[in-house]
Formats: structure tokens, sequence, C-alpha cells
């Protein structure tokens, strides 16, 4: 088996253990859920979140705190009937899940704990499908941060 097609099995059985995972809480996803992830537009994002600080937009809120305000502002820009991309703890690199908002403010507890925030790393991002609206919690060494576009 040559090295592509050995990463190739690698991402697919990452991806086979969140379905399981997910539909051990409840949550129907399949591997056909996952996004390429050269191209879900991770790079656009942090870009956002950048100008966002350079602008000084964002609710800012105490170091390891915001986790209530995020819940506040999923339940005011997440929309039912709409889908969105969630990217999990391993987005980089099997690639963030096409997920509907229905799902996301019916389970927004499991889908928090499945972000990277709760995986060592400091944010967890929820986008529409076209990546022109999302809600974003993003710590840092020194505050958390909710940006909603």
């Amino acid at each position: 088996m040559d090295r592509t097609k050995l990463i190739e099995a690698q991402i697919r059985n990452t991806r086979l253990r969140f379905c399981k995972k997910w539909c051990d809480n409840g949550i129907e996803i399949s591997i056909d859920d996952f996004l390429d992830p050269k191209i879900i537009g991770e790079a656009y994002v942090f870009s956002l979140i950048d100008t966002f600080n350079t602008q000084k937009k964002g609710i800012v809120c105490p170091l390891n705190s915001g986790l209530e305000e995020f819940k506040e502002q999923i339940n005011k820009n997440i929309h039912k009937d709409m889908e969105y991309l969630f990217f999990e703890e391993k987005s980089s690199e099997i690639g963030a899940i096409k997920i509907s908002g229905n799902v996301i403010l019916n389970n927004i507890d499991f889908v928090i704990k499945e972000s990277g925030l709760y995986h060592g790393w400091n944010d967890i991002f929820i986008c529409s499908s076209d990546l022109k609206k999302g809600v974003c919690l993003w710590r840092s060494e020194y505050d958390t941060r909710i940006y909603v576009w």
C-alpha cells in the first residue's frame, strides 16, 4: 500500500470513529458529511478572527469563561433549517462536519465537547456552509472572545 492510500485509510477510519461516537450520542452523521480539509476554508475563518481582533470586535470575557455567552450567541444566530460546518477537534486532518442547525441547537453541550477547545486547542468554530455567517469562541492567553459574523 502506498503512502497516499495509507493516509486515506487513516482519515476514513478516524471519520468512522467520529461517526460512531456521534451516533452513540444520538446524532446520525456519515463519512460523507465530512469536507475535504484542504477546501473547508479554515484559513479564511482565521483571517476573519485576525480582522475582528484588529477592529476590536467581539464579546470579551474573562479568561477560561465565555461558554454561557457562546451558547447565547449560538441560540441567537444558528437557524434550525440551515446547514453548518462544525470544526471538530481534528478538522484540519479529517475535515469539518456538515450538520444542521437543529442538531447544533439540540446538542450544543455535546458539540462543544467535540470541539478543539476540549481537546487541547483554543477555539470553537461553527460557520454556515458558505462561511459567510458564523460563531466562534477564541481563548487567548489573556481572555476569551466571542465573534459573530
